[in-house]
């Protein structure tokens, strides 16, 4: 096989709806019966990689300067992500009265359990703490909540940047 064609834009696995799906499908299997819509996925995702901007337990991935602002790209990715969940029967879509969700069904958990990695573990340690966080949490004040404070995720970067940019002049 040739090399370069892992590393084409097609064919990446980092920041992919492949990678997305995995993550979205295991917050899905955690959410029970109740469903989730896209706005809280998209915000749960973010939480979930940035454990360290909300809590003791540290983040997933690592601090990028602006990360906050991953919030607004994600959601595209995300859309693919559960598109590809759903052609592959691993979660259902179901419109109700609050518009379109997203739920586990049959297959959701065993795929799921059939993981095993570090990686997926301290995924599911993460679900589990910030669903227990913002699940009482109602649409506008997670909305809120996250809009508040993305200024300040990844806002530790800022002088660091302004020194950057200022230095080359």
């Amino acid at each position: 096989m040739d090399i370069n064609k892992l590393f084409e834009n097609n064919n990446l696995v980092f920041n992919s709806p492949l990678e997305f799906s995995l993550r979205c499908l295991c917050i899905i299997n955690h959410e029970k019966n109740q469903g989730i819509d896209l706005n809280k996925l998209v915000y749960y995702d973010y939480l979930i990689l940035n454990t360290g901007d909300i809590s003791d337990l540290a983040s997933m991935h690592p601090a990028i300067p602006f990360r906050g602002a991953q919030v607004l790209v994600k959601r595209e990715v995300i859309k693919q992500a559960l598109s590809l969940l759903i052609s592959k029967q691993l979660i259902d879509l179901k419109f109700d009265n609050d518009g379109i969700r997203y739920y586990k069904n049959d297959l959701t958990s065993p795929f799921v359990n059939y993981l095993e990695s570090e990686y997926i573990m301290d995924l599911h340690k993460r679900i589990s703490w910030v669903s227990e966080h913002f699940f009482s949490y109602k649409d506008d004040e997670l909305s809120g909540f996250i809009n508040s404070n993305m200024d300040k995720w990844g806002g530790e970067f800022i002088k660091e940047s302004i020194f950057r940019n200022t230095s080359n002049v």
